[in-house]
């Protein structure tokens, strides 16, 4: 992935070139919805991400959760280029970004959160579950101190302005092949029931920790598909009316990405090093779907 990184950039004017071309030639290109996915922003990754947002508003239009929903269901023709934003996990900085960056230009996210990361009863407990539980950093000494999580007052902030909150499992499991059935019924219905239960709103957005089909399963699919109205993986890829709701693509992405590896993973320039990934969990969401009551 880091060859494959900065190799991108250098592909962008490509794309940006062949879009110009269709335009100024009337040719028709179809509108693409995509999600973007974020993680943790630092406080001196705020200016980045902030500039990156805007620059991002220039060529794409942000939908809400609501209308991404609508989009999905084909209840609202696809017009434009459009991108929803979200966030995995539950960092401490989520809030801050929401506040300073997300608030003044109109944007409102999904933020998934791990619901016991949350429930972390201080900030050196919740730095050890990052280091134990999210697999950031080797120790807990070697993270940057502003690393902790939100709260559920925090959570709760966020639905106030706007935005929805998901679920990201209860501990942040990887949900392969290896967890027992009882164990993925923890992972996904107890950890969301306890969001709801504790913010009093429904949860009906889920993202798989690490996003990979390798920390996903079949059962783990099923189980999903019952419990929520959209599932949410961290494979790139276009979505649209014919994608599952239960087999989202999302685009990870960086506020220390330039804007032309940004442009490129959003322009398709990485989608086929993801398509066997992408038709495998296309499979499960059918079977899934055919499992469900009418």
């Amino acid at each position: 992935m880091r060859v494959l990184r900065s190799l991108l950039p250098a592909l962008y004017p490509v794309f940006s070139a062949g879009t110009s071309l269709r335009k100024a030639f009337g040719i028709p290109a179809a509108p693409r919805l995509r999600v973007a996915l974020f993680h943790d922003v630092a406080p001196d990754e705020i200016p980045l991400f902030a500039a990156q947002m805007m620059w991002l508003q220039q060529s794409w239009t942000f939908a809400s959760p609501d209308l991404f929903q609508r989009l999905m269901r084909g209840e609202v023709e696809l017009e434009a280029d459009t991108l929803v934003l979200t966030f995995d996990d539950g960092f401490a900085s989520n809030r801050r970004v929401a506040e300073e960056v997300l608030r003044p230009l109109g944007i409102r996210a999904l933020f998934f959160v791990a619901t016991d990361f949350i429930a972390q009863p201080d900030p050196e407990a919740a730095r050890r579950f990052i280091v134990n539980r999210l697999k950031i950093g080797g120790s807990v000494e070697e993270l940057p101190r502003h690393m902790t999580n939100m709260t559920w007052e925090d959570l709760s902030a966020l639905n106030a302005m706007g935005h929805v909150i998901g679920s990201h499992t209860a501990s942040h499991a990887r949900l392969g092949p290896e967890l027992s059935s009882a164990e993925l019924m923890h992972e996904v219905v107890v950890g969301a029931d306890r969001l709801e239960d504790r913010l009093n709103v429904p949860v009906r957005h889920f993202a798989f920790p690490f996003g990979n089909i390798d920390s996903f399963s079949m059962e783990a699919m099923a189980i999903s598909a019952r419990r929520f109205d959209f599932v949410y993986s961290g494979l790139r890829g276009d979505n649209h009316p014919a994608t599952s709701p239960c087999a989202i693509r999302r685009d990870s992405l960086s506020p220390t990405d330039g804007r032309h590896l940004v442009g490129a993973f959003l322009a398709g320039a990485a989608d086929l090093r993801y398509q066997r990934s992408n038709a495998l969990l296309d499979r499960w969401a059918a079977s899934s779907a055919e499992q469900l009551p009418a």
